[in-house]
């Protein structure tokens, strides 16, 4: 699952909304899911593009620390990042795509201090809003406000599933589920009984959003390889759909 060059970067990169009615489609199939943040409205995004500042920071380095969650709320607009929350006695990985928020989303409203740090897994361009900026504009604008407190409330869900996820699944259904996450973000169907979609993120963030280890990642990914459930073409992976047909009747 090593990945860098451009023709994968291209794929994550497509953007997932080509007009505003897209939005319910693609709300159902990233919505409810684990491990990886859903997509914000498009109004809301075209917001934050008008009056946000932009920025851009290469892969493996972590966010300048301007992005402070209490004052900024921060768009990924192409790349992928990590968010990585600070809990009690551990911390929660999750993967951030384009049109998602990368901070300042589940705070917005209330402004609570969260303990979070931010680092990017591919070269990303984000754009940074001032949340006393954003809020003064949502107030005025209902329905994007409304369309807002939507989206907080599935980020949120996401958040609560990766935690629960993480804590009371074996290491292989953590695997199972963390793909088909990304399977339901960039899959469509290949040949009968089977799914494509760009490779997934490098094995060491895997392992990282998943808490699993080298030993058990690798081990699980050569035993459905021996039985036939996933193959890699180009910087294309192939997955068995019944190697995670289960995953959608337990989120549901």
């Amino acid at each position: 699952m090593q990945i860098h060059n451009l023709s994968w970067l291209a794929d994550i990169n497509k953007p997932i909304f080509t007009k505003k009615t897209d939005y319910q489609a693609v709300l159902k199939n990233t919505s409810g899911l684990p491990f990886i943040t859903p997509p914000l409205h498009p109004e809301l995004i075209e917001m934050l593009d008008k009056i946000g500042a932009e920025g851009r920071v290469e892969a493996g380095e972590k966010f300048p620390m301007a992005l402070d969650s209490e004052d900024s709320f921060v768009l990924i607009k192409n790349g992928i990042a990590a968010r990585e929350i600070q809990l009690l006695n551990s911390s929660l990985i999750n993967l951030v795509l384009p049109s998602r928020s990368l901070c300042g989303d589940l705070n917005l409203f209330t402004n609570r201090g969260i303990k979070e740090q931010h680092f990017s897994i591919t070269p990303c361009q984000y754009v940074l809003v001032s949340k006393k900026l954003l809020l003064s504009l949502l107030f005025k604008n209902p329905e994007i406000l409304n369309a807002t407190l939507s989206d907080i409330e599935q980020i949120s869900l996401s958040h609560q599933l990766s935690l629960l996820i993480a804590g009371s699944l074996a290491v292989e259904e953590r695997i199972k589920m963390f793909i088909f996450a990304w399977a339901s973000n960039y899959s469509e169907e290949a040949e009968e009984g089977w799914l494509k979609m760009p490779f997934i993120v490098q094995r060491k963030y895997a392992r990282s959003v998943a808490r699993a280890s080298r030993s058990s990642l690798d081990g699980i990914l050569t035993k459905w390889k021996k039985n036939e459930l996933i193959r890699t073409e180009g910087h294309h992976l192939f997955i068995a759909s019944e190697l995670i047909k289960s995953c959608a009747s337990a989120l549901s």
